[in-house]
């Protein structure tokens, strides 16, 4: 308590607190009201005075604009500079381990923190890799995005496939007309002779010229004979141009080429119509299956993107705790390093005191009790009510003045005697 600074109220209690009268009237008051069971000790209220009297000696000031400041510690002794090289090396020491301890409390949290989001992140990417799969989303939405514009063409090809097995029917139906049109077989080979009967009419014709030629000598030609052979060659004649020069022997008959190559034409066909058919059931399948995906494709993007913010967010938390789990080791590895702030000159012991000096407080007390006097004496004048031999030489007393009369006691008197209280023939 003796080597800190105290100021003048708190030293000033001290002393009433350690004075005699001090002493008994805190006895008095314990005794009155007794104090709590757990009210600090009188060891801790020492400790407490003087840590507090001890802070209101020491304060800083910064120097200019540099990054410097002057420690200032006020003290009764020249201890003081020791006090404040101490002061200086437990701040200085406290404040390492301090930063150390803080530094090491934040890399543990940042740890604990990154991990903890790590693993946030982690199970959002097992989430979003089953939600795939069980989707069949493999290559995740740009898949069934791409797959809009194989249904466009499908659907494209299925047109183009409807309109190929409208045309072979088409073409199966006038292949089955020509089929029916065609026979079955077809002669390939025929032999020709004269016809004997053509022949034989000439013959009977030339017959009849040679007859009509007798007849003409023996009769006129307008005779019934003649006219009648006339007629006869006539018919003769009809009969020859209807019948035809030659007939035929012989004749071979085979298959008929052109409806069989009619009927491979009409199977290829069936065979082309049931593969179109077929590739447009299948491309069928697949565009049901194309639509229903297409139908759920706005569910699949909000849950992705819901898939992608979360992990983004995790994402954005996880670096950023592991840079600032960086960033406290760098720190931490700085304190090891090089320390940010240092002492640049220690305290050394003062050869003199700075205050108070002797020569103003000398004259200061000495004017001080002069004051003091005088105030204390005018206020005992006021107080005791007394006229005193001052005020009757200047004449300021109530009465009129004769005399003064010394009576000899222990402490000297004044007497003041008005005329008119006298008796008459008597003196004082």
């Amino acid at each position: 308590y003796d080597d800190i600074y105290h100021p003048f109220v708190s030293h000033v209690a001290y002393l009433w607190q350690t004075s005699l009268p001090g002493r008994a009237w805190r006895r008095l008051k314990e005794w009155i009201s007794p104090p709590e069971a757990d009210a600090p000790s009188a060891a801790e209220q020492d400790k407490a005075r003087t840590l507090v009297d001890m802070k209101a000696g020491i304060f800083t000031s910064p120097v200019g604009e540099a990054n410097m400041g002057i420690l200032t510690v006020r003290g009764p002794t020249r201890r003081v500079a020791d006090i404040a090289n101490s002061v200086i090396g437990v701040y200085l020491e406290q404040r390492l381990e301090r930063y150390k301890a803080e530094s090491m409390k934040s890399i543990a949290t940042l740890t604990d923190e990154a991990d903890a989001a790590g693993a946030a992140m982690r199970k959002i990417d097992d989430e979003r890799i089953k939600f795939l799969r069980t989707n069949g989303l493999g290559l995740g939405i740009e898949k069934e995005k791409l797959e809009v514009t194989k249904l466009s063409d499908l659907e494209e090809r299925a047109a183009d496939n409807r309109a190929k097995i409208a045309s072979t029917e088409a073409s199966l139906q006038e292949l089955e007309r020509q089929i029916k049109a065609e026979p079955a077989t077809r002669t390939i080979t025929t032999s020709f002779e004269l016809n004997s009967l053509r022949e034989t009419t000439k013959m009977k014709r030339l017959e009849q010229q040679t007859a009509l030629i007798a007849a003409r000598r023996r009769y006129r030609e307008d005779s019934p004979e003649v006219q009648e052979i006339v007629s006869n060659i006539a018919s003769l004649d009809a009969m020859i141009a209807e019948t035809s020069e030659k007939v035929a022997k012989s004749s071979t008959d085979a298959v008929n080429a052109a409806r069989d190559e009619l009927h491979a034409r009409e199977n290829n066909l069936r065979t082309e119509l049931a593969g179109l058919k077929a590739a447009l059931a299948s491309m069928e399948d697949r565009r049901a299956f194309l639509r229903s995906r297409m139908a759920v494709i706005p569910a699949f993007e909000v849950k992705l993107l819901e898939f992608d913010r979360d992990h983004k967010f995790a994402q954005d938390k996880y670096l950023t705790l592991v840079g600032k789990r960086a960033q406290a080791s760098i720190s931490l590895a700085g304190l090891r390093a090089m320390p940010s702030i240092r002492v640049v000159t220690e305290a050394f012991r003062p050869d003199r005191k700075v205050w108070p000096k002797n020569a103003v407080l000398y004259p200061v007390a000495l004017l001080a009790g002069l004051l003091l006097g005088l105030a204390m004496a005018l206020v005992k004048t006021m107080l005791l009510g007394r006229i005193r031999r001052e005020h009757l030489a200047l004449g300021s007393g109530s009465v009129p003045f004769y005399g003064v009369v010394r009576i000899p006691t222990t402490s000297p008197r004044i007497a003041v005697l008005a005329p008119e209280r006298l008796a008459p023939g008597s003196s004082s």
